[in-house]
């Protein structure tokens, strides 16, 4: 590796400030809300932190099972610690997630550093830094994000095991194992990456084959959980993916193949990429996944690869060919965000080859103009995104990010109504959205669930006159504003941020309406 300058230094230490900024400012109220998967990590892990136990009272589980999905509890145990020290809230929740984006940062630099020279790494640093599909994921609690650090993490190891290190093999098998905790997309993605790997480079895993078998031994071990599993708790580990599968409408061949492949093409088109996103406000702004700077640079670096087409090259290529597979096997969201994270960071390493290669051409004289020129490109073509984002999105979001649920409890709160029994209509996930924001004791949670607090969750596609009649008491209905009850004298319209238009409704019932009604707010 070339040694850097101090210039050069500087220039990293600005990219890993100014990641870390973006992905740990406002942490707390952008996204406006938790969202239920949010809520059910964050209670968890706060179950974890003060008893051990997860919420239905396993003692420290691997996986968990929520909404009728078993799944990892990787980002349960992350937040533990937090927990444990801060106590449950946004901040501390989605802490992790973005402590794993910029940890990805580095890795990054570090690994495109040892393969592709000081330039190249830090182009890639700042694509990472400044990505709209990378920033939104590292702002909320969801375990995705551990996939790009975990893939990173190995890929680093894997260029240290081919620069001759006794541990990188190792460290990229472990790091491998782990990233099958992270999402399940990587279940697909893991093996073929790995298949790919071992095809290009099989004369130095045959070479150094004692090395080569402790690795495959530790990704044994620390995959074995998983395996078992999928093998012997397949209904449950697969539930999710049999919901949304294209496999799960009996079409015949010709057409499952024909909407994979439609599927497939979709996370490459210019919409997706650079002007819409994903349509799922959770997953982005709104605005494509790439900045302008950085599609650019994504093509340069692919017309240099294809024509080098060194194995380094094959790898970075072939992931992202890799990267959108299991994604075009499922029919809802597409193109997803989320399940197709796994293509960074090789997205921005690729960006950063381009980058590196163009500049290579420019005349030695010109060269740190045209840095320059490129830097202020890059930091203009983020600049829709920045303002969409830290300036419109929380309020265009809030009803995608479940806004009003904390809200209603804290009105109630605030108007001494905090003793009330609350309904929850049609609010998914408000039996960990309600006890979190009311830091309800894991505890008392395991021993009776809610069976015993003032919570009441009528079930989905309840009628709202057959809820009416089971209210007793004080009482109040939070719920989104598409719903109404007759029953109800009084509703306070919880406004999403910035924004007059209600995200949820806080009706109150006679009994409690006759206690508190706040002028301001109430309406017939």
């Amino acid at each position: 590796m070339q040694p850097m300058t101090a210039k050069e230094k500087r220039i990293l230490a600005g990219i890993v400030i100014l990641g870390a900024l973006l992905r740990l400012l406002f942490l707390g109220s952008n996204p406006p809300a938790l969202f239920r998967d949010e809520a059910e990590k964050g209670y968890n892990a706060w179950s974890l932190a003060t008893t051990g136990r997860d919420l239905s009272g396993q003692f420290l589980p691997l996986f968990i099972n929520v909404f009728g999905v078993t799944t990892s509890a990787i980002y349960q145990y992350a937040a533990a610690p937090l927990m444990a020290l801060a106590g449950p809230g946004e901040w501390t929740v989605r802490l992790p997630a973005a402590l794993a984006g910029i940890a990805t940062l580095a890795l990054a630099f570090a690994l495109v550093r040892r393969e592709r020279g000081n330039e190249a790494a830090l182009w890639a640093a700042a694509f990472l830094a400044l990505s709209p599909w990378h920033i939104p994921f590292s702002r909320w609690a969801q375990q995705g994000i551990f996939l790009p650090l975990f893939l990173t993490a190995a890929m680093l190891g894997w260029r240290r095991f081919l620069d001759g290190s006794r541990f990188g093999l190792p460290i990229a098998a472990v790091c491998l194992g782990l990233a099958l905790y992270s999402y399940e997309v990587a279940r697909f993605f893991v093996p073929a990456l790995t298949l790919l790997i071992a095809v290009l480079y099989w004369r130095e895993l045959a070479k150094r084959w004692k090395q080569t078998l402790v690795s495959a031994a530790l990704f044994a071990l620390v995959a074995a959980p998983t395996v078992r599993l999928l093998l012997f708790q397949n209904q449950a580990a697969q539930a999710r993916f049999n919901a949304i599968s294209i496999f799960g409408d009996h079409a015949g061949f010709s057409e499952v193949a024909g909407r994979s492949i439609g599927n497939y093409l979709s996370h490459f088109s210019l919409s997706f990429l650079l002007m819409a996103g994903d349509g799922e406000l959770r997953h982005s702004a709104g605005i494509g996944m790439l900045t302008a700077m950085e599609l650019a640079a994504v093509c340069l670096g692919l017309g240099v690869m294809l024509r080098r087409r060194q194995r380094a090259d094959i790898v970075w290529l072939g992931w992202l060919a890799l990267a959108p597979v299991a994604a075009s096997l499922t029919k809802v969201g597409i193109p997803h965000a989320l399940r197709t994270i796994v293509a960074l960071p090789a997205i921005q390493v690729v960006a950063g080859v381009g980058v590196e290669s163009f500049l290579h051409h420019v005349r030695e004289s010109r060269r740190d103009d045209a840095r320059r020129f490129m830097a202020l490109a890059a930091l203009a073509s983020f600049g829709p995104f920045a303002y969409i984002y830290f300036s419109l999105y929380p309020g265009r979001s809030a009803i995608n990010w479940q806004y009003g649920v904390k809200q209603a409890l804290e009105v109630l709160r605030e108007e001494g109504a905090d003793s009330a029994n609350v309904v929850f209509y049609n609010v998914q996930g408000a039996e960990y959205l309600a006890p979190f924001y009311d830091k309800l004791p894991p505890r008392a949670y395991q021993s009776g669930g809610l069976a015993a607090s003032r919570y009441r969750f009528p079930a989905f596609g309840a009628l709202p006159e057959a809820v009416c009649t089971e209210l007793h008491g004080p009482t109040a209905i939070v719920t989104l504003p598409i719903f109404r009850f007759n029953c109800a004298v009084a509703g306070v319209p919880i406004e999403a941020p910035s924004s007059r238009q209600p995200a949820m409704v806080l009706y109150l019932n006679d009994a409690l309406s006759r206690q508190w009604v706040p002028a301001d707010k109430a309406s017939p």
